[in-house]
């Protein structure tokens, strides 16, 4: 790849590149997760299929590069609206304290259009992990898609001499499970032209959030009826990096700078970070708060060490709108990424989402 991201604390090691966008070799262009809640993605589980990986491990390249990109799982998609999700259970037994592993989900037609999300994380020894990318995708006419998980892992602790036979990372689950979706539903708007396309960029940019400050990441338009009460499935999806090194922090829309690099500090147990999803509604100018709220039972707050530096982030919740005088139809949401201690949090707008449904 043109460019490499470091996945170590370790700044003199060999940085192998950097997980969660390797798909981007393709021709297809990554772009962000529609994060449906999986209850309001169908009107009946009996609707969700779902197709098994016989993938049962990851091997890694020689020394501490990364290893080769397998195919979990794929499979073919009759026209219409889906929300598809891959959970990946991911198990680190071998002797390495600390690897890597990237995994990727792509939705693509006859025409070449994608819908792309890639996650990471830092396996650790002795640790199970569970990874989930998903998203909202429409197959158009008659022409079926596919959609296809994708995974491989690289090392970043470890004797640099070791077998990669005897450093591997184990598959334990792998499934794709599709359900049909609800065509009302918003998503943070990622690439100019709202196309997948790869000749189309980026809206938006990754963001490094210091302390105190309060981030709105993936914001995301969407219509409330002001003649009755209106329901709301959320979800957001964000991807943040933690400064505890100065690599591992750039991405494609960061023209090759690593954000963390002039701000990162050593600290073992990394930022303590809170997230929750947000709805702001306005008045009939589009333009003054009307009211803002903590969609409920969405924040949480945690810990990215230095050693699992990534986190993929998800949020599920549901909230009610009813009438309120001064209020308008325009409304916002968004995942709120809160920094409480430092250092700073990378926030990987590629991998970041925030979807809203109606119900």
């Amino acid at each position: 790849m043109p460019w490499s991201m470091p996945r170590t604390v370790n700044a003199s090691r060999r940085r192998p590149r950097r997980a969660g966008y390797a798909l981007l070799a393709l021709a297809v262009a990554a772009v962000g997760a529609l994060a449906l809640a999986p209850a309001q993605a169908s009107s009946s589980a009996a609707d969700a299929v779902v197709a098994k990986s016989s993938v049962t491990r990851l091997v890694p390249g020689r020394g501490l590069s990364s290893g080769p990109r397998v195919t979990l799982v794929k499979l073919k998609i009759s026209p219409g609206t889906y929300y598809v999700q891959m959970p990946v259970t991911l198990q680190h037994t071998n002797p390495d304290p600390v690897d890597y592993v990237d995994v990727s989900l792509v939705c693509k037609d006859n025409y070449g259009h994608a819908n792309q999300i890639g996650q990471a994380v830092n396996t650790l020894h002795g640790t199970t992990f569970t990874l989930q990318p998903r998203l909202y995708v429409t197959f158009t006419g008659s022409i079926r898609g596919v959609c296809a998980g994708y995974a491989y892992m690289g090392r970043i602790q470890g004797s640099p001499g070791a077998s990669p036979s005897s450093r591997t990372i184990r598959v334990t689950s792998a499934r794709l499970i599709v359900t049909k979706a609800s065509t009302a539903a918003r998503e943070t708007i990622r690439f100019k032209g709202n196309t997948a396309a790869n000749n189309h960029p980026y809206t938006g940019h990754s963001s490094r959030v210091s302390v105190g400050v309060h981030f709105h990441a993936a914001p995301v338009d969407f219509t409330v009826d002001t003649t009755k009460a209106s329901s709301f499935s959320l979800a957001g999806d964000v991807f943040m990096t933690a400064c505890t090194s100065p690599g591992g922090s750039q991405d494609p829309t960061t023209h090759g700078v690593n954000l963390c690099a002039s701000v990162f500090k050593v600290i073992k147990a990394g930022p303590q970070v809170r997230t929750r999803l947000m709805v702001r509604q306005y008045a009939p100018d589009g333009v003054t708060a009307c009211r803002t709220l903590v969609v409920p039972l969405t924040t949480t707050t945690f810990h990215i060490s230095s050693k699992r530096h990534h986190l993929p982030v998800e949020l599920n919740g549901t909230l009610t709108l009813p009438p309120l005088a001064g209020c308008g139809s325009h409304a916002q949401a968004w995942t709120e990424v809160y920094v409480e201690s430092a250092p700073s949090v990378v926030v990987h707008f590629p991998s970041s989402n925030t979807a809203v449904v109606p119900i």
